[in-house]
């Protein structure tokens, strides 16, 4: 076993690798890479310089993990394997101290991007001694008996991990989302700055590559400031302008609202990393939402260390972990009993029929126009026979025999307003 003050966490996020000893983050090193003729630069500084050199600029090679060709003279740098190599490389060589390290990564990447990944490291000389799903061992002391969700932001993409908890914590389903990731909305928050300095003085930052690489350098603390303080003034070669958090979370609505749509039903909990809450509009879009941390990661895998450090002829990724029994199981959740359609209760007895029918559309009875059944089972409700493929459950198509909760929302093409799955309790509940 890897003695504790030797163990390192690398937490593999495009958007910032993270090296951590215990609680304390030791680096945060975005999958940015600089490549010139004769120069290579990687992490922080290759991002302080994107957009004054475009086509030098590289920053989708963690995603792609392969060894897809890149446009380059530099000879040590002729695809996407050579930029992890250099990436990893340099931080070995600036923490040397880290003897072991386990790494923490999204489950997205397949058994051949993890078999080229472990000979990167082994080439660089990274003694890694254990693989664990980012998802699993961030909510592995948190997250209560249940079906959860975790929100993680890569550059180019937003990760929803479906996250089930019994006797052990597994990731059951990952969702990518793509062109929502950090660098999407960083892109609308710059666009909308620029758009305020043009109404307010006229100026456009993003006319020269210099004053368009300031504006990216300083747009973290230009949030920041706005999640803080509800505004910031920018000042940009010499011209000011304000920006208010509520400019940036309505430009950055649509974007999340495309994440939230991706989410299925859960009867748990909603976890979202520190990279979601810090961007404007994710605390208000997901109010509910559990913000974990990397140093928290940290820690659990500390706590799981004997479960994830495996033998180092064969690793491979730890996709569950055993739950923390110390942890109480919530109250169970009232069995939902009626269908809300316009501020009216439908109790569902043995069988309810949504119909097209716009001015009756519940019947217990089987109608013509029906589109579907609710139908009561014990311990609540199910969906059946469906008869239209545009018959949605929480913004996605319904499915045979699909089990319903309260808060549940269908939705039929022909009707105008929603139904919505409740819990009624008393002498008319179950």
């Amino acid at each position: 076993m890897a003695k504790e003050n030797t163990l390192g966490v690398l937490e593999l996020n495009d958007s910032g690798l993270k090296l951590l000893q215990g609680s304390q983050v030791l680096l945060d090193s975005p999958g940015f890479a600089l490549v010139s003729d004769k120069q290579l630069l990687v992490g922080k500084p290759a991002r302080l310089q994107a957009k004054l050199h475009p086509l030098q600029s590289q920053n989708k090679f963690w995603q792609r993990m392969d060894t897809e060709a890149i446009t380059s003279q530099n000879p040590k740098c002729r695809h996407h394997a050579d930029l992890i190599f250099e990436h990893l490389q340099t931080i070995k060589n600036t923490h040397k101290h880290i003897e072991n390290l386990v790494l923490a990564l999204p489950a997205h990447y397949s058994q051949t991007q993890l078999s080229l990944l472990m000979g990167i490291g082994q080439h660089c000389q990274l003694n890694i001694i254990g693989l664990v799903d980012t998802a699993v061992a961030s909510l592995s002391s948190r997250a209560v008996v249940g079906r959860h969700y975790f929100i993680d932001l890569h550059l180019h993409q937003a990760l929803i991990s479906q996250v089930d908890v019994d006797g052990e914590v597994r990731n059951s389903r990952i969702e990518a989302v793509p062109e929502a990731g950090l660098n999407a909305c960083q892109d609308l928050c710059v666009r909308l700055i620029a758009e305020q300095f043009i109404q307010q003085t006229r100026f456009n930052p993003l006319h020269k590559a210099e004053t368009e690489q300031e504006l990216y350098n300083q747009l973290e603390t230009t949030l920041q400031a706005c999640q803080q303080q509800g505004e910031s003034t920018l000042e940009l070669a010499g011209y000011k302008a304000k920006i208010t958090l509520q400019m940036l979370e309505d430009n950055t609505h649509a974007l999340i609202s495309k994440i939230n749509r991706k989410m299925g039903n859960y009867s748990g909990q909603l976890f979202i990393t520190e990279r979601c809450n810090n961007l404007p509009g994710f605390a208000k879009a997901f109010p509910q939402a559990i913000v974990l941390s990397s140093e928290q990661l940290s820690d659990n895998i500390h706590q799981h260390s004997q479960a994830i450090v495996g033998s180092a002829d064969g690793l491979q990724l730890v996709a569950s972990l055993p739950a923390n029994k110390q942890i109480p199981e919530p109250r169970q959740q009232a069995a939902a009993t009626h269908l809300l359609w316009q501020h009216q209760a439908h109790p569902v007895n043995q069988t309810l029929h949504i119909n097209k029918t716009q001015n009756k559309p519940l019947s217990e009875l089987h109608d013509p126009s029906s589109i579907c059944a609710i139908k009561r089972f014990p311990g609540g409700l199910k969906i059946c026979d469906i008869q239209a493929d545009t018959t949605m459950v929480n913004g996605k198509s319904a499915t045979e025999g699909q089990s319903l909760i309260s808060g549940d929302q269908i939705e039929v093409a022909s009707l105008p307003h929603p139904f919505t799955v409740i819990s009624v309790v008393g002498k008319h509940g179950a």
